[in-house]
């Protein structure tokens, strides 16, 4: 039993850097500036060719204070409700090795009326958890809150750059699908730093 409470906190650990990377995984759906048609494979439909660019917004949103701050916000989120869960928890634990330590001197009666309050307090942690960590819950809710500002800041720096640059396509590198090799020479990242304010112009590599 408290083999399960630690593994499920430390999966509860790893929420931070998961949804992060599933927002991640938002904005690295191929760019196209103005609209372009593709079929299943991403494959232009129009005859001209493609130029193709690259970004890893990953590091462009990793170098944003934006995303400093906005961690802080879903950490202390994440810290507040782990100490609630934790409660909840030894609460359970609790009323289960009262059980299995007293079960021999429980009358059927009494083993029923425990068990029941064990079944109804793991349904409590059970509820906490979904309610605050589950796909729908409050973290992941507040997280998309907070992050789609930022994600709307990022894609309208790669139109920008894409159309400075003459890209029709823009892939993400942070997908790490789809992408193998790439000359880095067609990786916009600095660029798109540079139209955020993050670093300087003079850094920019051309």
């Amino acid at each position: 039993m408290a083999t399960d409470t630690m593994h499920s906190k430390k999966n509860r650990h790893s929420l931070g850097r998961v949804a992060v990377l599933g927002l991640l995984v938002a904005l690295a759906l191929p760019f196209m500036p103005g609209n372009t048609a593709l079929d299943a494979h991403g494959q232009r439909l129009l005859g001209q060719r493609s130029n193709v660019g690259f970004i890893d917004t990953e590091i462009v949103m990793s170098k944003m204070p934006e995303f400093q701050g906005i961690q802080k916000q879903l950490d202390q989120l994440e810290s507040n409700w782990e100490s609630e869960l934790t409660v909840l928890e030894e609460e359970l634990q609790v009323l289960k090795e009262e059980y299995e330590a007293r079960e021999i001197l429980y009358t059927d009666e009494v083993k029923a009326q425990k068990l029941a309050e064990i079944e109804q307090k793991q349904a409590i942690v059970d509820g906490f958890l979904e309610t605050k960590f589950g796909p729908d819950g409050e973290y992941y809710t507040r997280q998309r809150e907070l992050m789609q500002p930022l994600q709307r800041t990022i894609h309208d720096a790669i139109k920008i750059i894409a159309e400075e640059e003459g890209y029709n396509l823009v892939l993400d590198r942070a997908q790490q699908i789809g992408l193998i090799y790439a000359e880095p020479e067609f990786d916009i990242t600095q660029l798109v730093l540079v139209e955020l304010g993050i670093e300087e112009e003079q850094n920019r590599v051309f």
